[in-house]
């Protein structure tokens, strides 16, 4: 009976961690607004929205080797990369 629920249980984590950890859906990061410098921050990327609306990503701010530059943020076309 034990050895039943321990398998029971080992299933129920094993269908847990399929569903929620490896779903490859991501998690949405939501813009902040900075104190220091005015930009809004999108997951490890600064940015500034432009006078037309679109965005301007002022500085990457990880150390991944190789990034994926977004192509919208909340909705506005990222249209402008930064020296930084």
């Amino acid at each position: 009976m034990r050895g039943r629920s321990i398998r029971v249980i080992g299933i129920i984590l094993v269908l847990f961690v399929c569903m929620f950890g490896l779903s490859g859906k991501g998690v949405h990061v939501a813009a902040q607004d900075t104190a220091a410098s005015g930009d809004k921050i999108y997951g490890d990327y600064s940015y500034q929205v432009l006078s037309d609306g679109n965005i301007s990503i002022s500085k990457y701010n990880g150390n991944a080797s190789e990034v994926h530059v977004p192509e919208m943020i909340d909705g506005k076309k990222v249209t402008e990369i930064g020296k930084d």
